[in-house]
């Protein structure tokens, strides 16, 4: 009988542990983000007269929009992993801040894709509180998105730098 209460006031005491963790899902550096239909990035244009470089940076630049608006997409309708575009959102910050010719531009990208990460944890977030994904999911687009901001406040503050007389 003593076993049967202890394991009766024990499951009633994780049940209530599970039930605070659900209802603390959305931690306070949660950001919550906008959730656009499209990712509004576009491509560059590539010119004849540009050196073989910049060419290729553009290039690379187009294809890793290209990218990140597709695998966008898909996560938005449940087809692909928030890993997948979690990774897109990564290149398409380096390929910006490569492209980028002032720390202001550099900036100016960087900005581009800390939105797209902020809507991929949105979405990872509401996705996780649907019982869609797993926690990690959720973590692993908070860290994205934490990476996105620390690159671009060292670009803000490099960027103020520049602007600053010596």
């Amino acid at each position: 009988m003593r076993s049967l209460i202890v394991l009766a006031v024990s499951s009633i005491a994780f049940t209530l542990l599970l039930l605070a963790g659900k209802a603390g899902a959305a931690p306070e550096d949660s950001i919550p983000g906008v959730v656009p239909e499209v990712l509004p990035i576009k491509p560059v244009e590539i010119g004849q007269s540009e050196d073989e470089l910049l060419r290729l940076l553009k290039k690379r630049y187009n294809a890793v929009a290209t990218e990140l608006r597709d695998l966008y997409a898909l996560y938005k309708g449940g087809r692909t992993s928030p890993q997948s575009v979690c990774q897109a959102i990564e290149k398409f910050a380096h390929a910006g801040s490569e492209l980028a010719e002032t720390p202001a531009a550099r900036a100016r990208e960087l900005e581009l894709a800390r939105d797209a990460a902020r809507a991929v944890e949105t979405i990872t977030q509401q996705k996780q509180l649907e019982g869609q994904e797993a926690t990690h999911a959720l973590e692993h687009a908070r860290a994205c998105r934490l990476d996105i901001e620390i690159q671009l406040l060292r670009a803000r503050e490099a960027a103020k730098a520049a602007r600053e007389p010596k």
